[in-house]
C-alpha cells in the first residue's frame, strides 16, 4: 500500500469523497497539517494513518456513487420502498396514519 501511496493521489481522493482536510482530520483522527503534508508529498503516512484515511475516503465514495446512482435512475435506493413490493418484504418503517394515501 505504502509502495503505491502519491500525495496528489490522495488528495484526488479525498475531492472525489467530497471532504474538506478539516473533515478527514476530525474523523480520521489525524491533524491537518498531517494531511496537508501527505497530500503535498511532503510527508509519507504511517501505514496505520493511511488505513484510516483511505477506509474513509473508501466509505464516502461509495456512498456518493450509490447516491448518484439512485438519482439518475439507475438503481434504488436500498430500503427505498417500491410500491409493487408487498409490505412484508418492505420491512419495519413507519407507520402511516389510517386513512392517509402515500405520496
Amino acid at each position: 500500500m505504502l509502495a503505491d501511496y502519491s500525495g496528489p493521489r490522495l488528495k484526488s481522493l479525498r475531492n472525489k469523497a467530497r471532504l474538506t482536510q478539516m473533515q478527514v482530520a476530525e474523523q480520521a483522527g489525524v491533524s491537518e497539517a498531517t494531511l496537508c503534508y501527505l497530500e503535498k508529498g511532503q510527508r509519507r503516512p504511517q501505514g496505520r494513518t493511511l488505513q484510516k484515511i483511505l477506509t474513509l475516503y473508501a466509505q464516502r465514495i461509495q456512498y456518493w456513487e450509490g447516491l448518484d446512482r439512485v438519482l439518475n435512475g439507475e438503481s434504488h435506493a436500498e430500503g427505498k420502498i417500491n410500491r409493487q413490493t408487498p409490505e412484508w418484504r418492505r420491512g419495519p418503517g413507519l407507520a402511516m396514519p389510517s386513512g392517509s394515501q402515500p405520496t
